[in-house]
């Protein structure tokens, strides 16, 4: 009986893993910088806001090239927006059972706000995080970015993640994202996370992972 070539044999097994792999919790980066006193400072706030996210597509190579530019600017504005949902999400959830000290603003009502005064992802660096938070009359914003990298199709990838596995560090979702209090304009808060990206995750359980971990480490989690 004839053997399979090995590029078959890892393929076959890259492709059975697809339906019970779970998502890659384990993460290449974590960077973390907390303003001195912002603990404190966080528990004199009752309303925070979270502004649409600043996202890229989460498209391989191959899928840039089939996109013309208005289809990969309309992904990355509906990750962004994805991005800003979850994180809510997450922390509402953290409020229900009691792990989040501030009320968190619908982002409904926090778009309708922005989008009455002409405030986009385009413009939004020509208004301060001050002028912002008090646009949106809250304690302090939370804002960032979000995009993934996956460098290859997912055939490729898939191969690639179960020769290499975790060390596969070029395919990967990262958040950026920093808090600004109202009162001082400051940075108070920048958190970095950079999470290891399977090649058969879908793109909203990134989110969904990203936003949990990040609901658990900013000042408002209720722990000093």
């Amino acid at each position: 009986m004839t053997s399979q070539p090995r590029w078959f044999t890892l393929l076959a097994t890259a492709l059975l893993g697809c339906a019970t792999a779970l998502p890659p919790e384990a993460t290449a980066q974590t960077q973390f910088y907390e303003l001195q006193g912002f603990r404190e400072l966080a528990l004199t706030h009752s309303t925070i806001a979270i502004l649409p996210f600043k996202g890229a597509a989460f498209m391989s190579p191959l899928e840039w090239r089939m996109h013309d530019d208005a289809d990969i600017r309309r992904d990355a504005d509906l990750r962004g927006l994805e991005m800003q949902a979850t994180l809510e999400s997450w922390f509402l959830k953290r409020s229900e059972r009691g792990k989040f000290i501030v009320q968190v603003q619908p982002t409904t009502e926090t778009n309708a706000i922005l989008n009455d005064n002409d405030v986009t992802l385009d413009n939004l660096a020509e208004r301060t995080p001050q002028e912002v938070a008090k646009l949106l009359g809250v304690d302090a914003i939370v804002t960032g970015t979000v995009h993934a990298h996956q460098p290859s199709m997912l055939v490729a990838a898939a191969v690639s993640w179960m020769t290499q596995g975790g060390s596969n560090v070029n395919s990967y979702a990262m958040l950026d994202l920093e808090v600004y209090d109202t009162e001082y304009g400051e940075l108070q808060c920048n958190y970095r996370k950079r999470i290891l990206r399977s090649p058969w995750v879908r793109e909203s359980r990134l989110l969904h992972i990203l936003a949990r971990k990040t609901s658990r480490r900013i000042a408002y989690k209720g722990k000093l």
